[in-house]
């Protein structure tokens, strides 16, 4: 089964998840002619999609055991860096985006539940929205955290009420000549059921 799909200089790259032992591997694999290979790229890394900028490549997706993640490969398949959030409760990869320079900004959520002063059986749980500028190395540059998403959830049922509501959707960002940061995001709330803010990091 393939997880993601991609191409370069017109040549298929798949990835996919092959079971060693038990154990769920991702590869990477560059099909057709002299220019075939087939990688592995680790253990427990869920791929959410791959970006491709001349010869360069970024598979990006979740590692169970350090969050949001990136790794960058060349077109022979060598693997130049790994990237990784460190945020091990990551709950999704929103997007990365290519920007100037060969950096790039990675999207993503984390969600983090803490008993509810309330009740002993609430608790509250708040879904972050971060953003991790990264340099051409694979280094971090900046992390942004945009307003959370709250809400009460039951410990037992399931049941949930929100009780305030923050960014909830980004639609991507740049960097400007400053190295500033925009973000385009919606927010919802109790007042307002959709509004689009641009904001400046």
């Amino acid at each position: 089964m393939v997880d993601a799909l991609a191409v370069i200089e017109e040549d298929p790259l798949v990835v996919y998840l092959k079971s060693i032992e038990g154990f769920p591997i991702t590869y990477m694999s560059r099909l057709f002619g002299d220019n075939y290979w087939d990688k592995s790229v680790g253990i427990q890394l869920i791929p959410k999609g791959i970006n491709v900028e001349n010869n360069s490549i970024d598979l990006f997706g979740t590692y169970y055991f350090s969050g949001a993640s990136i790794v960058n490969f060349d077109g022979e398949g060598k693997i130049h860096w790994r990237y990784n959030s460190g945020e091990k409760n990551t709950s999704a990869i929103r997007s990365l985006t290519s920007l100037a320079n060969d950096r790039k900004l990675l999207s993503f959520t984390t969600v983090v539940n803490v008993p509810s002063m309330d009740s002993a059986y609430l608790a509250q749980r708040t879904t972050n929205l971060r953003h991790h500028l990264i340099d051409s190395d694979g280094n971090t540059m900046r992390e942004i955290i945009e307003a959370p998403y709250k809400e009460k959830v039951s410990l037992y049922w399931g049941m949930h009420e929100v009780v305030k509501a923050g960014i909830t959707h980004n639609f991507g960002g740049l960097i400007n000549d400053s190295d500033e940061v925009v973000l385009l995001g919606e927010m919802e709330g109790e007042e307002q059921e959709h509004e689009t803010k641009l904001v400046l990091y």
